[in-house]
């Protein structure tokens, strides 16, 4: 596992000229240069490099995430929509999980974590979420083999992925890809029963998930955190690609 890329921690033909540039290892755009930081090689990452590059004008950047998940062959996996008032009590505790940090301080209840956020803030941010619209989606599958870096398998068996966030559309004012509708919101392994987060997960899964969206490539599912896609392998949770923008020194 690429441990940098924990730290940092997401549709058009794509232009057959733009393809021909991405044999190199960067990119050149007008003001700076989209490189690779892992997935070298790999022809998706190239594909992918290469579409940053054209829907980045004169190099600049805030759109990147947006330009990845447009991506025409990426496809949605098969949720199914939850009524999100049925599931008050799910949407409460994975609020609670993520502003409290992850497993780590959610399972050990820190006594000044729980000084800090009483459960009434939580309780609140729910009804907020609610009377806000937001939505939540769940998929039963097999997600990850490893909740880390390879040294903790995930048990064995389906798991339970919930996606809990907001419709929103993309801001493209400087970038040239068309306007796409995502959801915007957290990534979460919870257990079956949907009462709450899987306490088999780890604080650098948790890391990642919590600003992820999960799409289809080739029939498997990635990651995309940002500039980042994740994938499953038999050592773990790895980074299949990675990118990052230069900028182009002033004279």
């Amino acid at each position: 596992m690429d441990r940098s890329s924990f730290v940092r921690t997401g549709i058009f033909i794509f232009n057959a000229a733009v393809l021909l540039l991405g044999v190199s290892t960067a990119i050149h755009a007008e003001e700076g240069w989209w490189i690779y930081s892992a997935g070298r090689g790999e022809p998706l990452c190239k594909k992918l490099l290469g579409r940053l590059a054209y829907y980045e004008p004169k190099g600049r950047q805030g759109c990147g995430q947006d330009v990845l998940l447009s991506y025409p062959e990426f496809t949605e996996p098969p949720w199914e929509e939850l009524d999100p008032k049925q599931h008050e009590a799910l949407i409460f505790e994975l609020i609670k999980y993520n502003y409290e940090g992850g497993p780590h301080n959610y399972f050990r209840t820190l006594p000044d974590v729980r000084a800090r956020n009483p459960d009434w803030i939580y309780r609140k941010k729910t009804k907020d979420f609610l009377q806000e619209q937001g939505r939540l989606r769940m998929w039963r599958t097999r997600l990850l083999s490893s909740y880390d870096d390879g040294r903790h398998p995930a048990p064995p068996g389906e798991q339970t992925i919930v996606q809990m966030g907001t419709i929103y559309t993309t801001q493209t004012l400087h970038c040239a890809v068309k306007p796409q509708t995502h959801w915007m919101g957290g990534v979460f392994f919870v257990t079956p029963d949907l009462r709450g987060p899987d306490p088999s997960v780890l604080n650098g899964t948790f890391a990642v998930l919590q600003a992820s969206t999960v799409l289809i490539h080739e029939g498997k599912p990635v990651i995309i955190n940002h500039e980042d896609i994740y994938s499953d392998n038999r050592t773990g949770f790895d980074t299949y690609c990675s990118f990052e923008f230069v900028k182009k020194e002033k004279k």
